[in-house]
C-alpha cells in the first residue's frame, strides 16, 4: 500500500447530507477514525464518523435541519450527535475537542472544544485512527503519523503507550481487536505496555468487557481467542475462561472458526467456554455480566454439546436462528440435524405426558423417561403417523418402566 494524499470514497446520502448541512453553517468537516482507516485499507466502511470545528450547538442545529426526517438521532453532553437511518447506517458527528481526566466509564471529566484537528487527534487511541480526510475533497491530514503506520500495518498508540492504557484500559482490548481484525502488528513500545498493563482490564465494568470480548471473538474467532490468551488479557476479562492446556485452547479456537459469519453472541461464548464444567462456566458468565437471556442460551447450547437428557426441551426456548448457526459447529452436522428433528417431535400430536399416563404409568420421572425413549424410537424409525406414536409410547413403557428398579415386575 502506497502512502496516499487523498481519500477517494463515495459517501452515502446520509453522510453527504450531514456534510452539506455542516458546511452550510460555515463549518469545516473531516471524516475520521475507523471509517478513514478501513477505507484506506480497502475494507467496507460500516460506521461513519465526522468531526467539525463548529460548536456543538451550531453543529446540532445544522444536523437537525436535515437528518431527523431520515431516522433517529441522539445527542450527548460531549457535543456528539449519533444518527442511524432506517437502513441501519450509523453516523456520529462530533465537535473537535481536547479531553482530560477520564472517569472509570471512559467519559472525560473535562472537555475543551477546539478548532484544529491536530489538537483533537491527541485524544484518540491509535495513530491509524487519527487520520483525517477533509470533506468534500478528501485531502488527508495526518498529525500523528498514522499513514506510515497503516502502510506498515503497524499499531501504535497516540502518545506514550502506558499512559494511554492507564487512562482507559478498554484501549488494551481495542488494540487486540484492531490487530487481529486488520492484520496489524503491535509495535514494541505499545506491546510492552499492553503486556504490563493487561491486568488493568479487570478494572473495566463487566458490560464493557463483554462487549469488547465479543467483538474480538466475532472478528478474530480462534485467532482472537488466542490473542486474548497470549497477551494475558483473558485472565483479566474472566479468569475462568483461561485454558490450562494448548489442546483446550485449540479446541475452543476450532469451534469458533467453524461458526458462520455474523455468529450470535451466545454461539461465540459457547465456543469460547467449551470444555468448562458448569461452575467455571457460570463464573465466566458472571464476570462478563452476561444478560440473563444470553446466559440461558449459552447453557442450552452447552447442554446440546454434552448431549444431556431432555436436551430438546432445553433447546426449545432458543431462537431457531441461533440453533441453526451454532449447533452444526458445536455438535456436528449429524447431531444438529437429529436435535432439530427431535425438536419437531415435541409438537407431534399424541406424544405427551397425558398419553403416557393413559397407559397406567404413574406420575413421576418415568413419564419424562418414556417420552425421551419414544422420541428416540420415532427418530430412528422415521415414522410420524398416529399409530407410530402409540407404538413408540408402548415401547417406551415396556423398556423404561419395566426396567426401573423396584417396580415390582
Amino acid at each position: 500500500m502506497d502512502r496516499p494524499q487523498r481519500l477517494e470514497l463515495e459517501l452515502p446520502d446520509l453522510v453527504r447530507d450531514a456534510v452539506e448541512a455542516l458546511r452550510a453553517r460555515g463549518g469545516r468537516v473531516w471524516l475520521v477514525g475507523g471509517s478513514v482507516r478501513d477505507a484506506l485499507l480497502g475494507l467496507p466502511v460500516s460506521d461513519w464518523d465526522l468531526t467539525t470545528d463548529l460548536a456543538p450547538a451550531a453543529a446540532a442545529a445544522g444536523l437537525r435541519a436535515v437528518l431527523p426526517e431520515r431516522g433517529r438521532s441522539e445527542e450527548d453532553e460531549l457535543g456528539v450527535v449519533r444518527f442511524a437511518d432506517r437502513a441501519g447506517l450509523e453516523l456520529s458527528v462530533s465537535t473537535l475537542r481536547v479531553e482530560r481526566a477520564y472517569g472509570p466509564d471512559r467519559r472525560p471529566r473535562r472537555v475543551t472544544f477546539v478548532t484544529e484537528p491536530a489538537r483533537d487527534a491527541m485524544r484518540r487511541d491509535f495513530t491509524v485512527n487519527a487520520i483525517y480526510a477533509a470533506l468534500p475533497d478528501g485531502a488527508l491530514l495526518d498529525p500523528c503519523g498514522g499513514l506510515p503506520d497503516l502502510v506498515a500495518r503497524r499499531l501504535r498508540t497516540v502518545g506514550e503507550p502506558a499512559g494511554r492504557f492507564r487512562e482507559d484500559p478498554l484501549r488494551i482490548l481495542r488494540a487486540l481487536r484492531f490487530a487481529v481484525a486488520r492484520g496489524l502488528t503491535i509495535e514494541p513500545a505499545t506491546a510492552a505496555a499492553l503486556s504490563e498493563l493487561a491486568p488493568r482490564v479487570a478494572d473495566l465494568s463487566g458490560e464493557r468487557r463483554l462487549d469488547e470480548t465479543l467483538r474480538i471473538l466475532a472478528v478474530g474467532r480462534g485467532a482472537g481467542l488466542a490473542a486474548l490468551h497470549g497477551w494475558g488479557v483473558l485472565a483479566a476479562v474472566a479468569p475462568a475462561l483461561t485454558p490450562h492446556a494448548a489442546s483446550e485452547l485449540a479446541r475452543r479456537g476450532a469451534a469458533l472458526d467453524a461458526l458462520p459469519a455474523a455468529a450470535p453472541a451466545a454461539a461465540l461464548l459457547t465456543a469460547a467456554t467449551l470444555g468448562l464444567p458448569a461452575g467455571p462456566r457460570e463464573a465466566a458468565l458472571r464476570a462478563l455480566h452476561a444478560p440473563a437471556s444470553l446466559a440461558r442460551d449459552v447453557r442450552a447450547l452447552h447442554a446440546a454439546v454434552a448431549a444431556e437428557p431432555d436436551v430438546a426441551l432445553v433447546l426449545r426456548g432458543v431462537d431457531p436462528a441461533l440453533r441453526a448457526a451454532a449447533l452444526p459447529a458445536l455438535c456436528g452436522a449429524d447431531a444438529a440435524r437429529r436435535l432439530e428433528a427431535e425438536l419437531e417431535l415435541l409438537h407431534l400430536p399424541g406424544l405427551d405426558g397425558h398419553a403416557v399416563l393413559a397407559t397406567g404409568v404413574p406420575p413421576g420421572p418415568a413419564i419424562a423417561a418414556v417420552l425421551r425413549f419414544a422420541r428416540g424410537w420415532l427418530l430412528d424409525s422415521g415414522r410420524r403417523d398416529p399409530a407410530a406414536v402409540r407404538d413408540a409410547i408402548a415401547a417406551g413403557v415396556a423398556t423404561v418402566v419395566k426396567r426401573s428398579p423396584g417396580d415390582g415386575r
